[in-house]
């Protein structure tokens, strides 16, 4: 038996794709990804007082990627700085959490 494709998918040839391991190009600096999942290995990283940039063996965007010293949170300028969370926005999460967690125990529970 044949199937008779209709539509957008009639004109796009069917063809498996190998789906390769995503590599995340963020790099978060508390925590984050176990590189070793992810298959890449990590560039040494500069001392905060070293003004010296280095360069990685090899990166997501190519082999000449420059590793900048990171800025850690209280150095920031007041504009790039996180604001204070009032006393509101924390009662909202805080029951927004509680009603996720009541749910998912309803739900798991029943």
């Amino acid at each position: 038996r044949t199937k008779l494709v209709v539509g957008y998918y009639a004109a796009v040839p069917y063809r498996k794709k190998v789906v390769q391991p995503h590599v995340p190009m963020i790099k978060f600096r508390k925590g984050g990804i176990d590189l070793a999942v992810a298959g890449t290995s990590a560039a040494p990283s500069t001392r905060p007082g070293s003004a010296q940039m280095q360069q990685s063996a090899g990166g997501a965007t190519g082999p000449q990627v420059v590793v900048l010293p990171t800025i850690e949170d209280i150095h920031l300028p007041p504009r790039y700085q996180r604001r204070p969370i009032d006393q509101k926005e924390i009662e909202y999460i805080n029951v927004s959490f509680d009603g996720y967690l009541n749910a998912n125990y309803i739900m798991n529970h029943v």
